[in-house]
């Protein structure tokens, strides 16, 4: 057995009651990256207060669109990525937002019918559209207290 985990494994150990894990891959979108600022480095520095770059994609790699950027990052699993950075880049402050990908979003094949409307159908295929939109709101996203005082 020891053969074998370390052929998969550079280590192993055995298990405990309190191993959890405590972070989780979750792909983010950036918008407002200057053309010349979208790299990795500059993903490395700019991600460290949400996580830890993972990889880009490849068309943000690339740079093959210029409305976002997706990025991999490994984060806290508790926390939701959303916000809104002001980042000085060559002189210039740059406001950018950065966005936790959600299943609607990442379901990027989804093709357009013929009348050019989008099949909403493949849009929430695998989804149930009240769960989706329903559910309840986080008061302190709005600035109130968790028990709505």
């Amino acid at each position: 057995m020891d053969e074998w985990l370390n052929y998969w494994f550079e280590w192993h150990m055995p298990w405990r009651e309190n191993d959890v894990c405590h972070k989780r891959k979750v792909w983010t979108r950036w918008f407002g990256i200057p053309y010349h600022a979208c790299n990795s480095r500059f993903f490395r520095l700019a991600s460290a207060k949400n996580g830890n770059l993972v990889r880009m994609d490849s068309s943000t790699e690339n740079l093959e669109r210029l409305d976002y950027a997706r990025v991999l990052l490994s984060a806290h699993f508790c926390e939701n990525i959303n916000q809104t950075l002001s980042i000085k880049i060559d002189g210039h402050v740059f406001r950018i937002k950065i966005m936790e990908e959600h299943p609607i979003m990442a379901n990027e094949k989804r093709k357009p019918k013929m009348d050019g409307n989008t099949d909403e159908d493949s849009l929430f295929s695998g989804w149930s559209k009240d769960s989706i939109f329903s559910g309840p709101v986080n008061a302190l996203e709005h600035g109130g207290s968790e028990t709505g005082a």
